[in-house]
């Protein structure tokens, strides 16, 4: 039997780590490229706006309206207890600005449906956005392992009692969110879309009323990276 020397098993080595940096470089450009900015032709949707929350800092909307934008969706609450910090600062400074707003709620997989609504609106506080609410449907940053009808259900919960309520409510999600909880059940809602797909943001969904095209916006009156955003 040849045993392989200690070049062979050195040699072997460093052929895997090549291989394994190149499957993670290949990762990398592959995650680089799926989320750079849409190509949006802006002639044909010409009313842009943003959407923001706590980690988006102080703003100054009074440049963001002189900047061009006209709509801000403010994250307002997440899940059965969480509500932003700066909600209440940020949708008065907005509307004082000229800004049309709407509030926001990151919908928790792993929580009680009416819990979140009641939660999303004591964080409301009575204030009926002139845009209405939207309820953010996604994988990223979310709980694992919760069955897609257990989701389908609590969300169905959230929405009656919203519906019951009065709020006019608006679904966002990505492409993968929309065609896994809200293509079969929820179609009918006006939908808010995060795609960088150029163009056009999604072929199957001619229901849509907001595209989310950018994760890396520069906006004057706000410090870093913002969303952006297109009203059709």
């Amino acid at each position: 039997m040849i045993r392989p020397t200690r070049h062979d098993i050195f040699a072997s080595i460093i052929f895997l780590l090549i291989c394994a940096l190149l499957i993670f470089a290949g990762w990398m450009v592959m995650r680089v490229y799926r989320t750079l900015p849409a190509r949006v032709d802006f002639d044909k949707y010409p009313v842009k706006g943003i959407d923001i929350s706590a980690h988006n800092g102080e703003i100054d909307f009074d440049r963001v309206r002189e900047a061009g934008y006209s709509f801000v969706w403010v994250k307002a609450s997440e899940g059965e207890t969480f509500r932003d910090s700066r909600f209440a600062a940020n949708i008065e400074a907005a509307d004082s600005a000229g800004l049309r707003t709407g509030a926001y709620h990151y919908f928790r997989f792993d929580c009680d449906g009416l819990l979140q609504a009641m939660n999303l609106t004591q964080a409301l506080d009575g204030r009926m956005p002139p845009m209405g609410i939207a309820i953010d449907v996604e994988e990223e940053g979310n709980a694992t392992g919760i069955p897609t009808d257990v989701i389908v259900a609590r969300l169905g919960v959230m929405l009656d009692y919203l519906n019951l309520r009065g709020y006019p409510v608006t679904l966002y999600s990505n492409k993968d969110g929309y065609y896994e909880y809200l293509a079969e059940e929820f179609s009918d809602y006006p939908l808010w879309i995060c795609s960088f797909t150029n163009d056009n943001p999604i072929e199957d969904a001619p229901q849509w009323t907001f595209w989310q095209y950018s994760h890396s916006g520069r906006v004057p009156g706000i410090e870093g990276k913002v969303d952006e955003n297109i009203l059709r």
